[in-house]
């Protein structure tokens, strides 16, 4: 899958992406796990701003990726933000997040 207007990728950024390649996901999908696997915030509005999606949009990618165990949601209502879930970082040789299991945009 091509990411388009993805800022330049790591090589732990692309090794996480390779984990992802079997994987049915959307390029929204896509790039809401790559943010998860960087140390910011995935939160509805972030998800918003990047992937240019109005709030239900938004908030249908993140439930989907919850559902599917790949996005752990944190808090609830307008505080919810999202980390990594178990079954992304079950199978992470490096430990999954370079977060690890929270993490917020720098503040």
């Amino acid at each position: 899958m091509v990411l388009g207007n993805t800022t330049t990728l790591t090589e732990a950024d692309r090794a996480f992406l390779e984990r992802l390649a079997s994987e049915e996901l959307t390029q929204e999908e896509f790039r809401a796990l790559l943010q998860a696997h960087r140390p910011i915030q995935v939160d509805n509005a972030s998800l918003r701003q990047l992937i240019d999606l109005d709030t239900l949009g938004a908030g249908q990618v993140l439930r989907r990726l919850r559902d599917r165990s790949m996005l752990e949601l944190h808090r609830a209502g307008s505080q919810s933000d999202y980390t990594l879930g178990p079954a992304l970082l079950a199978g992470s040789g490096s430990g999954g997040s370079p977060r690890g299991s929270r993490g917020t945009a720098g503040s």
